[in-house]
């Protein structure tokens, strides 16, 4: 390797470090819906944070489907996780089911430093949308770019249209 080569090397690495972002993880909740896919794993009685981190911590995770079934008679609530590595939930033309008690989490790979540790950083509400409240627009060419974009701008509501 030349001279001029190596004195160029650290300037490059320097620059590739400055540039990246890592992707962090953030969940999108839905709300009494959900969507067709591959169930690989199934645990009763947890909460909602507990299903949550198993899909975290799973690289194969897509999504998880937490549904309860509100029971007067006792005092626990009976739970059921299911792990998806399959997941409609990303195909746009997709419609999600009606499920009653249910929250669909949809892992994101969010390319910002601004996820915080909330339990999901989005919510979406099939069939509404926002109007009228636009304080900026930004155009990119994928939902999570448009997400990214949002938790880096002082925004409180997000809308993203396919």
């Amino acid at each position: 390797m030349s001279g001029e080569a190596l004195r160029l090397a650290p300037l490059a690495i320097l620059l590739l470090q400055a540039t990246s972002v890592l992707c962090r993880i953030a969940f999108e909740k839905l709300t009494d819906v959900d969507f067709s896919g591959t169930a690989y794993y199934t645990v009763r009685n947890l909460s909602l944070y507990e299903c949550q981190g198993w899909c975290r911590e799973e690289p194969d995770c897509q999504a998880a489907s937490f549904s309860f079934v509100l029971n007067p008679l006792t005092p626990v609530q009976e739970t059921r996780c299911l792990l998806q590595n399959d997941t409609q939930a990303n195909n746009p033309m997709a419609t999600p089911q009606r499920s009653v008690n249910t929250y669909y989490m949809v892992k994101l790979q969010v390319r910002s430093e601004s996820v915080c540790l909330r339990p999901w950083a989005f919510e979406r509400v099939p069939g509404k949308a926002l109007r009228g409240l636009d304080n900026a627009i930004i155009y990119t060419s994928t939902k999570e770019a448009c997400l990214a974009a949002c938790l880096n701008e002082v925004i409180h509501d997000r809308e993203y249209e396919y």
